[in-house]
């Protein structure tokens, strides 16, 4: 069909569907009349956006290359038959008419190119298949199945949201990095690193004569590192940039490095490295921004002193708040070495703790605390990074643990992923929460 004809067709139905409506809005209810018009209004646009869609899919062609297709690999393939297939998309089902190729030694056998160029991979569009892999990182999988039905009418199980999820999720985990848009350079930078506890379940093997599978559940770190700039007084800018992985240090490590390259911050000319007393954290920025300030985060320090006076003063509280008080003034104004010769002197008052001693008998607490600011000790020049304008908390990322991590991975408490689909989660969460979704896809299916 030319095109003048496709145009007159589809110009002919909208027409009519708008006659239509006009006709229908003298039944439409009072009090909800909007609700009404919207929805019909709605449905007969997409009836007219399907036949439109139709129309430019069946001017595409069928992908017929003439008897014989040469895919990229050189394999070659003979033209069997005209094949259709339904396809869901944002608009509703349409039909594709493909050509198909066979040969009974290739791998695969049978292929459809029109597939290919239409980027057709499963049963729905690329254009369903993205809405559902958002909604996916949003919600658990029965919710989006609900919300993907009400907003566009389609029908999925939860096991089609989870394998979109999980595909979409592959992507960015294997393109993301290489992928990274360049960002201009901010002189001010930070990189805070934690970790989140995420329930993960691992298949065992089934018992002889037993059809039940078995899974042994266990709490995995999903380590989260955030790169942000931040202005003169501290305060974190809203651009955000986020990577995470469950995979260990080694494989978290590059992936934080990507997003710090492609940020700048490797580049900025004030740069900070904010965490709490994991050794790992500060093994990582040895290894990628060595010449970065380290600092301690501020609410660790103090939680720590609020250990020790709990230790000390069970029974005053009063007296232990003003002690935590007082020292947290003190830590603010760079006097960390007083508050640690006090420490010592509360340590030798309450005596060394038993070879095995419970994590809160006292004097445990005390000297484990005061083994705390002795190894930090360098991290906590309060004072100099508040002269400087740098951060002395890394709320930023530990918020990021809550809104990135466990928003989704935990919504309920006896949630519990597999290793593989808990990482390409944790891609797709990073993604969404670094305000990178459209842009990163665009760049993707550009370099595609």
């Amino acid at each position: 069909m030319r095109s003048e004809e496709c145009v007159e067709r589809i110009m002919a139905q909208v027409k009519d569907a708008v006659e239509s409506l006009f006709a229908q809005s003298k039944e439409w209810r009072g009090g909800h009349w909007l609700f009404d018009a919207e929805h019909a209004t709605r449905e007969a646009m997409l009836d007219a956006a399907r036949v439109v869609l139709q129309s430019l899919v069946d001017r595409r062609g069928t992908g017929h290359v003439g008897q014989w297709h040469e895919d990229e690999e050189g394999e070659r393939r003979k033209f069997k038959e005209y094949v259709t297939r339904p396809v869901d998309t944002l608009v509703g089902r349409i039909t594709i008419r493909r050509a198909s190729y066979h040969s009974s030694t290739a791998t695969p056998g049978t292929v459809q190119p029109l597939d290919e160029q239409l980027g057709l991979r499963f049963e729905f569009s690329e254009g369903v298949e993205e809405v559902v892999a958002f909604d996916a990182s949003q919600l658990t999988y029965k919710e989006t199945v609900g919300v993907v039905e009400k907003a566009l009418g389609l029908q999925l199980s939860e096991t089609a949201v989870q394998d979109i999820a999980e595909r979409w999720g592959q992507e960015v985990m294997e393109t993301r990095t290489p992928r990274l848009p360049r960002e201009p350079v901010v002189s001010r930078m930070a990189v805070a690193v934690d970790a989140a506890k995420i329930r993960t379940a691992t298949r065992r093997r089934k018992r002889k004569g037993s059809r039940k599978q078995r899974f042994e559940e266990h709490w995995t770190d999903a380590k989260l590192g955030v790169v942000y700039g931040f202005d003169r007084r501290g305060r974190g800018n809203s651009d955000k940039r986020y990577m995470a992985s469950l995979r260990g240090k080694e494989a978290f490590g590059p992936l934080l490095w990507a997003q710090i390259e492609a940020s700048g911050a490797d580049r900025a000319k004030h740069i900070a490295w904010l965490g709490d007393g994991a050794e790992w954290i500060w093994s990582l920025k040895d290894e990628h921004l060595p010449h970065a300030t380290e600092i301690l985060d501020f609410q660790h320090a103090q939680d720590y002193l609020k250990s020790v006076a709990g230790a000390v003063w069970p029974a005053n509280a009063s007296c232990a708040a003003r002690w935590v008080e007082s020292r947290k003034k003190r830590l603010l104004h760079g006097k960390v070495r007083a508050l640690i010769t006090e420490l010592k002197e509360l340590a030798r008052r309450v005596g060394p703790p038993p070879a095995k001693a419970a994590p809160d008998d006292p004097k445990k607490i005390v000297a484990s605390s005061l083994t705390y600011f002795e190894h930090n000790i360098l991290r906590m020049q309060y004072h100099v990074y508040l002269r400087m304008g740098y951060p002395i908390s890394s709320g930023v990322v530990e918020s990021g643990c809550r809104h990135v991590i466990q928003h989704r991975m935990k919504i309920t408490g006896s949630m519990s992923w597999s290793g593989d689909r808990a990482e390409t989660m944790l891609q797709l969460r990073c993604l969404v929460r670094s305000g990178q979704w459209d842009r990163f896809w665009s760049l993707n299916r550009i370099a595609a």
